[in-house]
Protein backbone atom coordinates (compact mmCIF):
# COMPACT_ATOMS: atom_id res chain seq x y z
CA UNK A 1 0.00 0.00 0.00
CA UNK A 2 1.10 3.49 0.00
CA UNK A 3 1.38 5.98 2.96
CA UNK A 4 -1.55 8.38 2.93
CA UNK A 5 -0.97 11.78 4.62
CA UNK A 6 -3.12 11.33 8.32
CA UNK A 7 -6.89 12.52 8.64
CA UNK A 8 -5.29 15.96 10.19
CA UNK A 9 -3.07 17.04 7.97
CA UNK A 10 -5.89 16.53 5.09
CA UNK A 11 -8.33 18.77 7.16
CA UNK A 12 -5.86 21.71 8.00
CA UNK A 13 -4.56 22.04 4.16
CA UNK A 14 -8.19 22.00 3.04
CA UNK A 15 -10.11 23.90 6.27
CA UNK A 16 -9.41 27.31 4.90
CA UNK A 17 -10.52 26.91 1.22
CA UNK A 18 -13.54 24.82 2.58
CA UNK A 19 -15.09 27.52 5.24
CA UNK A 20 -14.40 30.11 2.31
CA UNK A 21 -16.57 28.13 -0.14
CA UNK A 22 -19.14 27.41 2.57
CA UNK A 23 -19.35 30.62 3.86
CA UNK A 24 -19.70 31.81 0.35
CA UNK A 25 -22.73 29.75 -0.75
CA UNK A 26 -24.44 30.21 3.07
CA UNK A 27 -24.34 33.83 1.79
CA UNK A 28 -25.46 33.01 -2.12
CA UNK A 29 -28.48 31.30 -0.34
CA UNK A 30 -29.36 33.77 2.15
CA UNK A 31 -29.48 36.54 -0.09
CA UNK A 32 -30.86 34.19 -3.47
CA UNK A 33 -34.02 33.37 -0.63
CA UNK A 34 -34.26 37.09 0.07
CA UNK A 35 -34.18 38.27 -3.43
CA UNK A 36 -37.08 35.75 -4.03
CA UNK A 37 -38.73 36.52 -0.94
CA UNK A 38 -38.94 40.24 -2.27
CA UNK A 39 -39.81 40.00 -6.09
CA UNK A 40 -42.56 36.96 -4.41
CA UNK A 41 -41.12 34.00 -6.67
CA UNK A 42 -39.99 31.47 -4.18
CA UNK A 43 -40.49 27.99 -4.46
CA UNK A 44 -39.56 25.22 -2.37
CA UNK A 45 -37.81 23.54 -5.65
CA UNK A 46 -35.53 26.05 -6.23
CA UNK A 47 -33.82 25.22 -2.32
CA UNK A 48 -32.84 21.69 -3.84
CA UNK A 49 -32.12 22.71 -7.22
CA UNK A 50 -29.05 24.77 -5.02
CA UNK A 51 -28.15 22.22 -3.04
CA UNK A 52 -27.38 20.42 -6.32
CA UNK A 53 -25.76 23.40 -8.23
CA UNK A 54 -24.29 24.70 -5.33
CA UNK A 55 -22.86 22.12 -2.91
CA UNK A 56 -22.22 19.19 -5.66
CA UNK A 57 -19.34 21.77 -7.03
CA UNK A 58 -17.72 21.96 -3.57
CA UNK A 59 -18.02 17.91 -3.28
CA UNK A 60 -16.10 17.84 -6.20
CA UNK A 61 -13.32 19.84 -5.37
CA UNK A 62 -13.35 18.39 -1.79
CA UNK A 63 -12.89 15.13 -3.72
CA UNK A 64 -10.11 16.58 -5.88
CA UNK A 65 -8.38 18.16 -3.36
CA UNK A 66 -8.21 14.73 -0.79
CA UNK A 67 -7.01 12.71 -4.01
CA UNK A 68 -4.35 15.34 -4.51
CA UNK A 69 -2.58 13.76 -0.93
CA UNK A 70 -2.11 10.78 -3.22
CA UNK A 71 1.39 10.16 -3.15
CA UNK A 72 3.48 11.18 -6.81
CA UNK A 73 4.39 7.91 -7.36
CA UNK A 74 0.41 7.09 -7.90
CA UNK A 75 0.09 10.59 -9.04
CA UNK A 76 1.99 13.06 -10.07
CA UNK A 77 1.98 16.19 -7.89
CA UNK A 78 1.74 19.17 -10.64
CA UNK A 79 -1.75 17.46 -12.33
CA UNK A 80 -3.66 17.25 -8.97
CA UNK A 81 -2.24 20.91 -7.81
CA UNK A 82 -3.47 22.09 -11.50
CA UNK A 83 -6.83 20.30 -11.21
CA UNK A 84 -7.44 21.24 -7.73
CA UNK A 85 -6.37 24.81 -7.84
CA UNK A 86 -8.63 25.24 -11.79
CA UNK A 87 -12.43 23.39 -9.36
CA UNK A 88 -12.02 25.76 -6.78
CA UNK A 89 -11.36 28.81 -8.68
CA UNK A 90 -14.22 27.46 -10.99
CA UNK A 91 -16.52 26.73 -8.23
CA UNK A 92 -15.90 30.08 -6.10
CA UNK A 93 -16.65 32.49 -9.28
CA UNK A 94 -19.82 30.56 -9.74
CA UNK A 95 -20.89 30.93 -5.96
CA UNK A 96 -19.17 34.97 -6.60
CA UNK A 97 -21.57 35.51 -9.41
CA UNK A 98 -24.13 34.50 -8.17
CA UNK A 99 -23.62 36.24 -4.70
CA UNK A 100 -23.26 39.46 -6.72
CA UNK A 101 -26.24 38.79 -9.16
CA UNK A 102 -28.52 38.44 -5.80
CA UNK A 103 -26.97 41.45 -4.00
CA UNK A 104 -27.37 43.63 -7.54
CA UNK A 105 -30.93 42.74 -8.39
CA UNK A 106 -31.87 44.16 -4.54
CA UNK A 107 -30.09 47.39 -5.51
CA UNK A 108 -27.11 46.94 -3.43
CA UNK A 109 -24.42 47.27 -5.91
CA UNK A 110 -26.24 49.45 -8.41
CA UNK A 111 -24.40 52.86 -7.54
CA UNK A 112 -21.27 50.74 -6.73
CA UNK A 113 -21.32 50.04 -10.04
CA UNK A 114 -22.56 52.55 -11.51
CA UNK A 115 -19.40 55.12 -9.98
CA UNK A 116 -17.02 52.20 -11.79
CA UNK A 117 -18.64 52.79 -15.20
CA UNK A 118 -20.30 49.79 -15.47
CA UNK A 119 -24.07 50.06 -16.11
CA UNK A 120 -26.40 47.24 -16.92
Amino acid sequence: MFDYPGIDIVVSALSGKLFTLLLLMFLDLLFGVIVALVKKVFKWDYLTNYLVTGFLPIVAWLAIGIIGFIPDQYIPASVTMVAETVVYATVFLKLLTSFLASMSSIGVLTNALGKLGINK
